[in-house]
């Protein structure tokens, strides 16, 4: 009984001028030529995939009900295209993704789909990671939403894995710490002033606490706009159904706040 958006699979060109694909999904009763407010989806890993699939976590549809149009893009990194296409980005966790992000923005602003003043970036985890290096690097989004993400790479040895981290961040903190702290997101701090909700679990030992935390106190500090949505029973993922429908309360009323419709 519910009606669900259209979804399309869109390619553009990404960074270095190579095709990236992304799913974009309308809200339902899009009439062509309606400029809607934007929502990214960033997916995490980075070598997983946004794909054909439906979960209650993470649901492009119930954001695209909202009355944005949502864009999933499957960046550099993520896997499905190759092992290349995937192991591109180790050691540059914050260079081609960010560049395909921002392209995928541009495409859709190109294409007279979004209004290019009620734009939003959202994912957690390394998609986490995505949203707290962009909104140091660039202030196009009106608002952020950052749930379990790495902020800080070095913070990222007191998860309950740290095997491949070299391969990963470009080296370790013994020898490898400038290219670290090159593309660690608290370490690009100046440039931070949009919006931001930040979401975070006591339970999360894959990406710790202290993560989520850090960033926060860092946006409060700089006068930044931010709220903290903190679980204290959930960990890396929102499992608990009524702690699922609170987040999606958050979710979707501070994007509602700052995109508007």
């Amino acid at each position: 009984g519910l009606e669900h958006g259209e979804v399309e699979d869109v390619g553009f060109n990404g960074a270095g001028g190579g095709e990236v694909r992304m799913w974009v999904i309308y809200p339902p009763g899009y009439r062509e030529g309606e400029r809607r407010p934007l929502i990214h989806d960033i997916h995490g890993g980075p070598h997983g995939v946004t794909g054909d699939s439906w979960h209650y976590r993470w649901n492009g549809q119930a954001f695209a009900a909202s009355g944005a149009i949502v864009a999933a893009v499957n960046f550099h990194g993520s896997s499905s295209w190759g092992n290349e296409f995937a192991r591109c980005i180790q050691g540059a966790w914050g260079d081609k993704p960010a560049a395909d992000v921002i392209a995928a923005t541009h495409h859709l602003i190109s294409h007279g789909l979004v209004d290019p003043d009620r734009m939003a970036i959202a994912g957690g985890s390394y998609g986490g990671y995505l949203v707290s290096w962009l909104i140091g690097q660039t202030d196009q989004f009106a608002a952020a939403v950052c749930h379990a993400g790495v902020t800080n790479l070095l913070g990222q040895y007191a998860t309950d894995v740290t095997h491949g981290r070299a391969r990963s961040f470009g080296g370790e903190p013994w020898d490898g710490l400038e290219n670290i702290r090159r593309w660690s997101p608290t370490d690009h701090t100046a440039g931070m002033t949009t919006p931001t909700l930040v979401i975070h679990g006591e339970k999360d030992y894959r990406v710790v606490v202290t993560q989520g935390l850090e960033l926060y106190g860092i946006l409060k500090a700089r006068g930044v706009e931010s709220r903290l949505v903190y679980y204290p029973d959930e960990g890396h993922w929102i499992l608990q159904p009524q702690n699922s429908l609170h987040w999606y309360g958050e979710f979707l009323d501070w994007l509602d706040r700052h995109l508007g419709d």
